[in-house]
């Protein structure tokens, strides 16, 4: 396969081969895969499964690509239900939305391969701040969009996450768990199964995941480097 073949797979496995041949191949990186299928908890039933204003968006996979694997998009999760952080529900967004998306993606995450401007993703959720209404000071849905999610190069039993970002200014209310949430018990109801890659060291990340009923599978990548006499 050539030497741009990079290696990915268990975690032992891919550390025993390196350690067989530290002077042809070098460690790219330790993630993990997280996993959740039908039946597995995670939390209520599944958020609504219309197919109506799709946006497609992109790449290879949300870990960075080979030499970066596991570079997460999840904002700041917090502790909340759908409205504790005085947002509205998070729900699914249409294609109207896509540079709305975009111009979130761009400030929050901007290394995101999930992008309304390319092709990739099947469909997005979001979140939004509520809008004070001009007639009598109440609050209404409508404000800014303020956290996403997407289910992205999904195959037919298996939804992939991608795209998660929330806005700095919103981190720590729980808006990316809600809409995490709402991604992933879709993708169960859609697909069967959710999974996505997480950087070992994003604690929040992996405990946010954990908690809505996904399952920690440790990884491993590499590379072949130049070869020196060993």
């Amino acid at each position: 396969m050539g030497r741009s073949y990079r290696p990915i797979g268990d975690r032992e496995l891919i550390h025993e081969v390196h350690a067989a041949l530290p002077w042809q191949l070098q460690l790219a990186a330790n993630f993990g895969w997280m996993e959740r299928s039908r039946g597995c908890a995670g939390g209520p039933g599944a958020t609504g499964a219309d197919e109506a204003g799709a946006l497609l968006v992109t790449g290879p996979d949300e870990a960075g690509g080979p030499a970066a694997i596991g570079r997460d998009e999840a904002g700041a999760p917090g502790t909340t239900g759908p409205d504790e952080a005085g947002a509205p529900a998070p729900g699914r967004l249409s294609a109207a939305d896509g540079d709305e998306i975009a111009a979130l993606l761009d400030a929050a995450f901007p290394d995101s391969y999930a992008h309304p401007h390319r092709p990739g993703v099947q469909r997005w959720f979001g979140v939004r701040e509520r809008a004070p209404r001009a007639d009598d000071g109440r609050s209404a849905a409508g404000g800014p969009l303020v956290s996403v999610a997407a289910h992205a190069w999904c195959a037919p039993d298996l939804g992939c996450l991608a795209g998660v970002a929330t806005a700095a200014a919103a981190r720590g209310r729980g808006l990316g768990r809600a809409v995490c949430k709402a991604a992933v018990e879709d993708a169960v109801a859609r697909y069967g199964a959710v999974a996505l890659m997480v950087a070992d060291a994003n604690r929040a990340a992996l405990d946010l995941y954990r908690s809505l009923g996904l399952v920690h599978r440790p990884l491993a990548a590499a590379f072949f480097g130049s070869a020196t006499a060993g």
